[in-house]
Parts: C-alpha cells; structure tokens; sequence
C-alpha cells in the first residue's frame, strides 16, 4: 500500500469517511509517553500481544483478537504490555448523518469489541486487495468496511456523539497529533504542518501561540525532551542513539536542551531514576 486509502460509503442514510493509513496492515506499537488524539474515530484491532489504553486515569486492558474504538479528540495513550504488538489502525468520520434516527457505528467513550464477528478475516482481505490492486477492488474493500462498521453498530449503539469542539479545537488536537507522530521525524516542521492543514506557516504559528502558548518550534522541542525522559526511564537505550533518533545534530545539544528543560542532563537523570528504584524495561 503506497499512499493512504480514503473511501466514502453509503451507509443506511448516513455517508462515512473511512481513512487506512500507509501502514495499515504494518503497525508496531512501541512505548509512547505522549497522549495525542484524533478528530475523527479511532480503530485499532490488536492482532498479536497485548496493550493497555490509558486515558486521563483511566486504563482498559486490550487484548489480542478485539477490535478498541475511539471517539473523536479522546486524548489518550496506548502502550505494550511487554514484547512486541502489533496493530491494524484505520480512521472514520460521519460525514453527513442523513436521517437523525439513523443507526451509526459512534460512541462517546472508548469501547473495546471482541471479535466475534469475522472482523481479522475482513482486516486480511481489504490488505489483499489493496495490494493487489486489481479491477473493482475499491467496491471489494468498501463491502468488508461496511460489514465491519454494522458489527461495530452493535456494540457502540446509535447514540449521537457530544456536541463537537469548534474548528480550532479539532485544529488544536490535529497539531498534537502531527507532532506525536513525527517527533521523531527531522523534516517535522511548522511548514511541513501547514501544508498538511492547508493554512499559512503563519496560521499555524497563531495557532500554536493560542492553544499551547508557546510556539511550534517550542512546542515540538518540549515534545521531544517528554519522549526522551520516558525513554531513558523506560529503556536501556543509550543518550548517543536517542540524540540520534530525535534529531539532534550531537549529543552535546541534545544534553544542553534536556538540561534547561528538566535542569538535569540525561545522565543525570538516568542515575537519579535508578536510585530510586525504577527497574528498566526493554
């Protein structure tokens, strides 16, 4: 699968946006410290291991061979119970709603779904056709969407979800999100994020002095030293390779930016870890 696959389905009277990311039938999940969010639903069905949902104070066990969904903007982190999980993740949103009364897959809390209903199967071949790429496959890959999204109807109700947060909001989570997922990323940038929202550098800068108070540059910086904190805490990975993979040009800079942030370099707060206690996980 080359590019991300967006279809619109007809669904009863409503239409629904289905998004499979590039790594669709790919997805490893590793220790994410970040909580980041989505303004449209959110799917994940965890096809070997385990992991753990936490939102706010709140943490759901996911199991192997159940399908987690998540509403729209729900900060929220999901990290590995140990070992390595993998995930097939794909997005929806309700793009008109059609009659009010309308039976639709949405939810207001997360909600985990055993599969009982051939969802795997279905996972397996929407993968097929998509790499295969052969005639009429789009019609094939929106028929098993449309199976799952009506056993997903049965377990997450009909009910209409709260009202939503305006424009900037969903704008605000949408920058949380980019930066989740590209903080590891050297061509993450203000100018990269503006193209993928469509608006200005400069908006987005506006944005980000809005919601953050503090600019993107900032914001990704402070992003980046969470991560490097829960990293050194939570594995054996050495400061060198972790400079490395956060981008910065040497270890020096990455030492004196942990520094000001935390007012420890990252050794130091490595030892001040082991003090008290805290085991490494791999």
């Amino acid at each position: 699968m080359a590019s991300a696959f967006h279809t619109s389905l007809q669904f009863g009277t409503a239409r629904i946006g289905v998004r499979l990311p590039r790594d669709f039938h790919c997805n490893s999940l590793t220790n994410d410290p970040y909580p980041h969010s989505h303004p449209k639903y959110e799917v994940h069905y965890i096809l070997s291991g385990t992991c753990t949902l936490i939102t706010g104070e709140r943490k759901i066990s996911c199991p192997q061979g159940h399908f987690l969904v998540l509403p729209p903007r729900q900060q929220h982190r999901i990290l590995p119970d140990g070992g390595q999980v993998q995930t097939i993740s794909f997005l929806y949103a309700v793009e008109d709603r059609g009659a009010k009364d309308a039976a639709l897959p949405v939810c207001t809390e997360p909600v985990l779904i055993r599969d009982e209903f051939q969802g795997q199967q279905r996972l397996m071949r929407i993968r097929s056709e998509l790499l295969g790429n052969e005639p009429a496959y789009v019609e094939m890959v929106q028929g098993e969407l449309l199976a799952l999204l009506a056993a997903f109807t049965r377990y997450c109700g009909s009910a209409v979800p709260a009202a939503g947060k305006s424009e900037d909001d969903g704008r605000a989570d949408i920058i949380t999100s980019y930066l989740a997922n590209h903080r590891y990323d050297p061509r993450c940038s203000c100018e990269e994020l503006a193209r993928e929202m469509g608006l200005s550098t400069r908006q987005v800068h506006r944005l980000c002095i809005k919601y953050f108070d503090v600019p993107f540059r900032t914001l990704l910086s402070n992003m980046r030293m969470e991560t490097a904190a829960y990293r050194l805490e939570n594995s054996d990975v050495s400061v060198v390779k972790l400079a490395a993979e956060l981008g910065y040009a040497s270890v020096e800079s990455f030492s004196g930016a942990f520094k000001r942030y935390f007012g420890e370099t990252p050794t130091d707060k490595r030892k001040h870890n082991n003090k008290s206690g805290r085991k490494n996980r791999v």
